[in-house]
């Protein structure tokens, strides 16, 4: 029996098939592999929301490969979509803006009208923007603002008191609205105070692209879709995902719906029932109170006719 590895880091390749390493084919991409020889019925695959609870600082999520998770297949919650480009190497969508520290950061690629692309990596913690960031941030920042000797964002009075700080994304198309979260490097795996102040993103020289890990969305099932090209964002909360012509929660507010007409047609039942006992009641009355004048009519009359 051989002796079982633990890998600290253990890298599983889901590109899209349209990535091409020189003469590797596309039927040597692990979603086509997986698909051609019946192992999975789609070109699918998804992380969970992530368990923040059960060790807090080594959060963790699930692997879903194979299929359309069923909370994108159910009319419950809220659903982001953004399209993948067919021609691009990595997942990723396109953002035409960001809100950093309650300010819009535009997202284009050097004053010209294309933005930047923006890429969602598994590997790592860290967000990752070109160097050109370094003034843009500072300059819309109205905190003190630092970088550290390894190009980290350094912020004081940045994170709230559970460590991070909200990121907000505008989709290219303004088909919907996100909010993920900028961590600190005390939040997961650090013991350090001094780290409470230092935000995981940092900057490189070489990058004409912005990478965000899967944990910035760390509340959302995320999809991928190969089979469609897009990537899928869910969550039944809205306050973290605004989709344009949706508002809130559609499970929620068809229960409230359901509520609020159930309520109404027991009101209109009793109301009904009320009614109707009340004109059962009423003629009974007119019919006793005209009979007391007529007994008291005969009573009369027999008292005037009588016979001494």
């Amino acid at each position: 029996m051989k002796p079982s590895i633990d890998l600290k880091n253990c890298y599983f390749g889901i590109s899209p098939e349209n990535n091409i390493y020189g003469t590797f084919g596309k039927e040597k991409f692990i979603l086509n592999s997986l698909k051609n020889k019946d192992l999975i019925k789609k070109k699918i695959f998804s992380f969970d929301d992530w368990d923040l609870k059960t060790d807090p600082k080594n959060p963790k999520t699930y692997f879903n490969l194979g299929e359309s998770h069923e909370v994108f297949n159910s009319n419950e919650g809220i659903i982001g979509t953004c399209q993948t480009n067919p021609e691009d190497s990595f997942w990723g969508c396109s953002f035409k803006e960001m809100l950093f520290n309650n300010i819009n950061i535009p997202l284009t690629y050097n004053n010209s009208e294309k933005f930047y692309k923006i890429y969602i990596a598994s590997e790592t913690h860290n967000i990752f923007f070109p160097s050109s960031f370094k003034k843009i941030f500072i300059d819309n920042s109205n905190i003190n603002c630092k970088f550290n000797d390894d190009n980290y964002l350094n912020c004081s009075n940045f994170f709230n008191q559970d460590n991070y700080a909200t990121l907000q994304l505008t989709e290219e198309n303004e088909q919907f609205v996100i909010k993920g979260e900028i961590d600190n490097m005390f939040r997961f795996n650090e013991d350090n105070e001094e780290k409470k102040n230092i935000a995981r993103i940092k900057f490189q020289d070489d990058l004409d692209y912005i990478i965000l890990p899967l944990i910035v969305f760390k509340k959302f099932h995320i999809q991928f879709n190969a089979e469609n090209n897009e990537i899928s964002f869910y969550t039944t909360d809205s306050n973290i995902l605004q989709v344009k012509g949706k508002k809130g929660n559609s499970s929620s507010g068809l229960k409230v719906f359901l509520i609020i007409l159930i309520i109404l047609i027991i009101l209109a039942l009793c109301f009904g029932i009320y009614w109707f006992l009340k004109k059962r009641i009423t003629p009974e009355t007119n019919i006793n109170k005209f009979s007391k004048f007529e007994d008291e009519e005969s009573y009369k009359n027999l008292n005037e006719n009588k016979v001494f």
